[in-house]
């Protein structure tokens, strides 16, 4: 199964709203501020290259690419359930 065989998105939430419903269609999807990213988030919490989403045929693989603040997953990389939040952040300062 391929990710585009079924409807995946990412949900941007602000503020306990969601401000954002950004479709999944690739394998590999890079989210971060630099314009080379699959989703840019233009938001000064997240670091210009911050999180790789890659799916393995069943589920989506979260990995923190490097991110300053890290991405709360409580692990490095891990699959990513339907309905899982994640937190991405960036320590104060950084890039």
């Amino acid at each position: 199964m391929h990710p585009s065989s079924h409807i995946f998105e990412l949900l941007v939430i602000r503020e306990n709203t969601i401000t954002a419903h950004i479709p999944l269609p690739t394998a590999v999807i890079a989210i971060g501020r630099a314009t080379d990213n699959t989703i840019l988030l233009d938001d000064p919490k997240i670091s210009r290259h911050h999180l790789r989403l890659t799916w393995n045929g069943a589920a989506f693989i979260a990995e923190d690419v490097g991110s300053s603040g890290g991405t709360l997953l409580n692990i490095v990389t891990a699959p990513v359930s339907p309905f899982q939040v994640m937190r991405l952040r960036r320590d104060q300062g950084s890039n």
